[in-house]
Formats: C-alpha cells, structure tokens, sequence
C-alpha cells in the first residue's frame, strides 16, 4: 500500500511517506510499528515454537502473551500515523 501510494500518490502523501522513513517525528513512529508490531511477534513465535518443542507448555504461553502485547503496542503505533498522518499502514 505504501509502494502504491509512494509512486502514484498526490506529492503530499509523497511527502508524508518520505517523513516516515526518517528517525525524526513520526517515522520514529513507524520504526516502533516495525519492531514491536511485526518484528517482535514473528522473534517471539519463534521462540515459543521452540519452547512447546521442549514439552513445555507454561513457558510458551507466558511467551505467547508477550507477543500478544507486542502485537497490540504495534497496533497503537500503527492507529496514531493513520489518525495523525492519514497514510494506511
């Protein structure tokens, strides 16, 4: 989506999308969107593959809610730079 909107969007959302990729604003933001919204979860279910591998499935679980709040951090970030710089993420 962003692809799409980065060569044949308006030169506002242009703009707007170029100031995503920045560390200054809200591309840091996007960065937090990145790592605790899809980054993490993908790290951390493969952690817990591995630990219910071991027969051990109290660890994985308590591993598995972590990656829930991750997925929900990200999904915060992920509302702000809608609601804030209307560009769909």
């Amino acid at each position: 989506m962003l692809l799409r909107l980065w060569f044949a969007g308006e030169a506002s959302q242009v703009a707007a999308i170029r100031h995503l990729f920045t560390f200054s604003g809200e591309g840091i933001f996007f960065i937090a969107r990145l790592l605790f919204g899809l980054i993490a979860p993908l790290i951390f279910g493969y952690m817990i593959r591995e630990t219910v591998k071991l027969h051990s499935t109290q660890s994985a679980t308590g591993i598995l809610y972590a990656a829930v709040i991750f997925v929900i951090l990200g999904e915060a970030f992920s509302k702000f730079i809608f609601y804030f710089m209307n560009l769909p993420v």
